[in-house]
């Protein structure tokens, strides 16, 4: 059971799990509630703590898009021109950036290619870690 699962509130001095993960992509100049680079865009959402990992303190849904020029064609399904080196270099650097944060990313085993609409991940602090 994740350990904050009786509590419905975060108490003031700590953050809210889509706050500590928006910290960490501001901080880096990915700020989550925006387009970065007009090259993608990234957003945290609130997740139940019903599925977070085990070991979790605080867990989010990040969800990355990349930017429209590099996006499958809808109904064809056609992949541009650079868009495999566009989801590595973008979804490499997010994975770094929240990495060196101390943030795991959990993503499914099958790996996300410009033939997806996005690329969604499990963002979470492990216990007992700052």
């Amino acid at each position: 059971m994740p350990p904050n699962l009786a509590r419905p509130n975060w108490p003031w001095n700590e953050q809210s799990p889509e706050n500590l993960v928006r910290d960490v992509l501001r901080k880096a100049g990915l700020d989550s509630s925006e387009c970065w680079s007009p090259s993608a865009r990234v957003v945290v959402f609130p997740i139940t703590q019903t599925v977070w990992p085990p070991e979790a303190d605080r867990c989010t849904w990040m969800t990355w898009w990349p930017a429209a020029e590099y996006a499958c064609t809808p109904g064809t399904g056609a992949v541009p021109e650079g868009a495999e080196r566009h989801w590595s270099k973008h979804l490499g650097r997010l994975r770094q950036v929240l990495s060196d944060a101390g943030l795991v990313v959990r993503a499914p085993e099958r790996a996300w290619s410009p033939v997806d609409e996005s690329a969604q991940f499990l963002v979470y602090r492990v216990a007992n870690s700052s």
